[in-house]
């Protein structure tokens, strides 16, 4: 992204200049019903607010953005917008952020930062009023954009996972991000654009590793991970005391990264089942690998149960490939259908009766500070 800018201790104003685009998603038919003149009134929307954490490596201080960091809060302030055509799975989004960054030393004292281009990020939000909910990381993850951080200007990749409590679908994000910081403030300002795909429709493209051409093309040109680094059922091997006949399998999930042996940056599973005889939301589970090329165990919580849709939150960690996860794990997001005690939709691995289905998809978190 080419970004030209300047900034003001107090105006702060913001200049970008870049090249739009065009990218081919799909071909819609008259039946279809959409057309130019009303595709405004046939638009999807959501807005989000995400805020985080970041860091820069080797020690070069702690990147923040409206959030308590070890009890003490330190400002900023994002809002975002998701959207997608009616009926359609792809969409696009846009996120405007700002915060700053600051470095202590041993003993807790504030010392001058020293910023790189080697930044990572993590941006959330998960919070009542927001639909869709939203986990991203940006920075240097080692996609098409890299990092930056020096001469005043900022550039990143964006990687990240989304749920729609409203649609009970989830789905994966990619972008770029790019802005200014001002060193004498240690303060920074980012916008952030990208394309969503729904889970479903992410791994179809994938193809369990060996993406068509012209799919590579569109989640390279997306900047959305899809490089396999290792992949897991995540079985219920922990009940919770209160529902003790609640359980869910989360089949074949997947951690996905922009190369392969690289660090995995989101994770997604499109086969999500389980029971819930008691038809109630609010219990946990404790799942654990069955198998697979990751080692990772996590906890699923059902958050919303009601309406013919469902919704929940994993929180994990473990090893991928190999290799540790940060401390921070994963994390991430779960929706579907509710289904009381009918067979698995065609395609699932599962056997038996299920109450309720859908898909998975989450993030890789960078470390805390």
């Amino acid at each position: 992204m080419d970004v030209s800018g300047f900034d003001d201790m107090n105006s702060v104003p913001f200049e970008m200049n870049d090249t739009i685009n065009r990218l081919e998603m799909a071909t819609l038919a008259p039946e279809d019903g959409i057309s130019a003149d009303n595709l405004t009134e046939n638009l999807d929307r959501g807005w989000f607010y995400p805020s985080g954490y970041g860091e820069f490596a080797g020690g070069g201080g702690t990147i923040y953005s409206d959030v308590y960091i070890n009890g003490t809060y330190y400002g900023g302030w994002g809002s975002g917008q998701a959207l997608a055509i009616d009926g359609q799975e792809w969409g696009m989004w846009t996120n405007m952020q700002y915060g700053g960054y600051y470095k202590q030393d041993g003993g807790g004292n504030f010392i001058p930062p020293t910023p790189s281009n080697d930044w990572i990020m993590a941006l959330t939000d998960t919070s009542a009023y927001s639909d869709p909910k939203v986990w991203a990381v940006a920075g240097n993850l080692g996609g098409a954009v890299g990092g930056e951080w020096s001469d005043r200007r900022i550039s990143g990749d964006v990687a990240g996972a989304w749920v729609s409590i409203n649609d009970a679908l989830t789905g994966v994000l990619g972008g770029q991000v790019a802005g200014t910081f001002d060193p004498r403030g240690a303060t920074w300002e980012m916008v952030a654009i990208g394309g969503i795909v729904e889970t479903d429709r992410f791994l179809q493209m994938v193809n369990g590793g060996t993406p068509s051409a012209a799919d590579a093309a569109v989640l390279n040109a997306l900047n959305i991970p899809y490089a396999e680094v290792g992949r897991t059922d995540l079985v219920t091997t922990t009940p919770d005391p209160g529902f003790t006949a609640s359980a869910v399998t989360m089949y074949d999930t997947t951690f996905f990264s922009y190369s392969t042996g690289a660090k995995p940056r989101i994770f997604a599973s499109g086969d999500v089942v389980g029971t819930n005889p008691s038809g109630s939301p609010g219990w946990t589970v404790g799942l654990s690998s069955s198998g697979g090329t990751a080692n990772v165990t996590a906890d699923f919580t059902m958050q919303q149960y009601s309406g013919g849709t469902w919704s929940g939150t994993v929180y994990g960690n473990g090893s991928v490939g190999g290799v540790p996860l940060d401390p921070a794990g994963f994390e991430g997001g779960a929706a579907g259908l509710v289904t009381p005690n009918s067979a698995p939709p065609i395609g699932s691995r599962h056997s038996g009766n299920i109450d309720f289905h859908g898909t998975a998809a989450g993030v890789v978190n960078p470390p805390k500070p």
